[in-house]
């Protein structure tokens, strides 16, 4: 397998790769990927978050939070995308999922079902949001169908997690 570990641009060498937009009057929206694997930019709002660093146990007919978000926005429609993993307690388990703006529940509505227990499935949600200018909190919500499903089971580092990015 091969590795990027530089760029050599006009003579000079980086670890970081720059983009920019030029609008037929000047180069407007600046995009950075620093060699770290961090995307920046000048023209985009983005924020992501994920869940408590404790499994999260749903067994409710009541939708619950098991990861949110919080973004403040220009007015751009918002690409909001929730996965994870789950894992029921015994086969057959099944859970609904869905994307929530401060509350009020947006896109599709989705579910996963396992056939044995103790057996993780990934899942993946997402929504095209169109709000208007300002901050919003959006939140992954899990909710049951059948039976006891678990979500990051060994804490953070399986953890359910969502991301909005505000597209310009």
């Amino acid at each position: 397998n091969a590795q990027i570990k530089g760029i050599v641009t006009n003579g000079a060498y980086s670890t970081d790769l720059v983009y920019s937009l030029y609008n037929g009057a000047a180069f407007a929206e600046r995009f950075r990927m620093a060699a770290t694997g961090v995307f920046t930019s000048t023209g985009v709002s983005m924020a992501n978050g994920a869940s408590n660093a404790t499994a999260i146990s749903v067994s409710t007919s009541t939708p619950t939070i098991i990861a949110s978000v919080t973004i403040t926005t220009k007015g751009k429609p918002v690409f909001d995308l929730g996965l994870g993993d789950m894992n029921p307690d015994v086969g057959g388990n099944w859970q609904y999922y869905r994307i929530y703006r401060d509350g009020t529940a947006i896109g599709k509505l989705y579910f996963g079902q396992t056939a044995s227990g103790s057996y993780n499935l990934p899942f993946s949600v997402c929504v095209i949001d169109t709000p208007s200018a300002g901050t919003y909190t959006y939140e992954l919500r899990a909710w049951q169908g059948v039976g006891t499903i678990t979500y990051g089971e060994i804490g953070d580092v399986q953890a359910p997690t969502i991301i909005a990015i505000e597209v310009m």
